[in-house]
């Protein structure tokens, strides 16, 4: 002990040793506790000892190189001839000019709509077929799925709202069908009664859509 350490410091060192022991025993984890806790943690490292021991023993495997060959995409001009669609091409456009549907050739879309049979096909020429299933793809926009879209002599138009392909491609039949304007409802009964002059009779009977280049 050294030599200026007195007595009441050994006394004290002696009870702080008897609290140190009495903390230690309410602190101690009981034994039904750590004994399962050690036995697993230690089953643990033994297994990942044997599982890299096993690794590091076994043989050298041969790689296999061969690789699934990759399928060439069918060109996109062998598309449009074998497509019931009767295609119009420009630099940057394919349209069909029965159905009236014009997709850029860099739209994913275009493939699949070139493998679809052509909507343009029907006997339309004496009354209005309904495009069951079907959206009409414009420039850039698409018909909405609410529309209850029809085709007559070329011309696409919702029965619902009057809302009709036009020269500017899809701005109203891309947006959610509305209840009809005035406008609309002129457009239907011109359609259905036919009771219009001739310069409704030249725009609703005869009209050609228009692809704008946007």
């Amino acid at each position: 002990m050294f030599s200026e350490a007195s007595n009441l410091d050994i006394e004290g060192n002696d009870h702080a040793d008897k609290l140190a022991e009495k903390a230690a025993a309410s602190a101690c984890v009981p034994l039904n506790v750590s004994v399962p806790i050690k036995y697993y943690s230690n089953l643990i490292t033994r297994i990942q000892n044997r599982l890299a021991t096993i690794l590091v023993s076994l043989p050298k495997r041969q790689s296999d190189k061969h690789r699934t060959p990759k399928i060439s995409r069918t060109p996109l001009s062998e598309l449009i001839q074998a497509s019931a669609h009767s295609c119009v091409e420009d630099e940057q456009r394919v349209q069909c000019s029965l159905c009236l549907n014009s997709f850029k050739k860099s739209d994913p879309a275009l493939r699949h709509w070139l493998s679809n049979q052509c909507i343009g096909y029907g006997p339309d020429l004496t009354r209005p077929i309904p495009l069951l299933r079907s959206q009409v793809h414009l420039g850039n926009r698409i018909t909405h799925a609410s529309h209850k879209l029809f085709k007559y002599k070329g011309l696409i138009y919702c029965k619902v709202c009057g809302s009709r392909a036009g020269a500017l491609g899809l701005k109203k039949l891309s947006k959610p069908c509305l209840p009809p304007t005035a406008y609309g409802r002129t457009f239907l009964n011109a359609l259905h009664v036919k009771t219009v002059n001739e310069k409704h009779v030249f725009l609703i009977l005869n009209i050609r859509v228009c692809i704008p280049s946007v």
